[in-house]
This record gives C-alpha cells, sequence and structure tokens, in this order.
C-alpha cells in the first residue's frame, strides 16, 4: 500500500486555516498578509477581524492554532500574549485583545503579530 504524498495532518479532515500578520504603529495596525480578511484597530490593543462576504466563508470557528509577536527588538514583544473574544457568525468578525504584562497594549511600529485562524466546514 502506497502512501499519498501529503498526509492529513489534523483530525478534523475539513479544518482550514487563515493566516493572519499585522504590524502596529501609532494607534493604527496594517496587514501584511491575509487574504479575504481586513482588520480595523478598534482600540488600545484591540482589532477586529472581518472575512469578506463576498469572498472567503470561513465556517464554523475553531479557534487559533497559533500566534508569534515578533519585534526588531525581540525583548520589546516577549510579554505579550492573545486573547480572543467570541466569533461573530453573523458579522463574520474575530476580535483580537493583545496584552501586555497584564494591560490591553499596542503594537509599536516595527512589532508583528502573526496568527493562525483555524474554522471546520462541517
Amino acid at each position: 500500500m502506497s502512501l499519498a504524498p501529503y498526509e492529513p495532518r489534523t483530525n478534523h479532515p475539513e479544518l482550514r486555516e487563515y493566516v493572519l500578520k499585522f504590524v502596529g504603529g501609532t494607534t493604527a495596525v496594517t496587514k501584511v498578509y491575509g487574504n479575504g480578511m481586513t482588520i480595523a484597530y478598534t482600540a488600545t490593543g484591540r482589532v477586529t477581524v472581518t472575512w469578506s462576504a463576498n469572498g472567503a466563508r470561513p465556517g464554523t470557528f475553531i479557534g487559533i492554532t497559533g500566534f508569534c509577536f515578533q519585534g526588531t527588538t525581540p525583548g520589546d514583544v516577549d510579554l505579550f500574549q492573545l486573547v480572543h473574544e467570541a466569533y461573530s457568525v453573523s458579522a463574520r468578525t474575530l476580535v483580537l485583545n493583545m496584552y501586555e504584562s497584564g494591560s490591553l497594549a499596542d503594537l509599536a511600529a516595527l512589532e508583528w503579530l502573526t496568527v493562525k485562524i483555524a474554522f471546520t466546514e462541517a
């Protein structure tokens, strides 16, 4: 029996992951990549991710499967944590909250967040 060249690496065959990366700034964020999604700075430490009504149909929200903060000076982001709010099915939005030492905090101009957001079709 031969194996397929790329075996599934998940326990859920319908899993889809959306990768989003953005850079911080003065009360702002700028998307670096994340097809089918838009982002908006909504308040200190809060970014709203919206999936397009015309394109991406993300499916049933599973959760965040991974994230990484990056900085030109890594020590500036080593205390950051990411916490998401409930996914809004009707608005197709997910609010990301970034905390530094227990308080909501913005990313600076040379600091980035990469996050993988998982959905399922089933």
